[in-house]
């Protein structure tokens, strides 16, 4: 089973497939697209947006985006925004190290 939340600091975590649907996502890219991108069903891109919405505690797709990036999950160096291998939800201000 998978953890819902970091060993280190107890922050919600996100598994390696819902940062890749959030990342896809910050870039403006549609559930269709994401679903074609990632090879998995559009039904599935929604769950997990709702799913880490959830976890973060927002109550939509805008909301999210700033929260990861807030949180240090996307980096905004580079355009489209990447994963930082980041899966804490902790703002990075705190101590956690666990990485993917």
């Amino acid at each position: 089973m998978r953890r819902h939340s970091c060993r280190s600091c107890g922050a919600p975590r996100l598994t390696k497939r819902q940062v890749e649907v959030l990342a896809w996502l910050s870039g403006g890219v549609t559930h269709i697209e994401i679903a074609r991108k990632l090879f998995i069903t559009v039904h599935t891109v929604a769950h997990h947006i709702t799913t880490m919405e959830e976890r973060f505690g927002v109550e939509n797709r805008a909301a999210l985006v700033a929260a990861a990036f807030v949180a240090g999950i996307l980096d905004a160096q580079w355009w489209p925004p990447s994963p930082t291998g980041n899966l804490c939800t902790r703002i990075p201000t705190t101590k956690c190290d666990e990485k993917a």
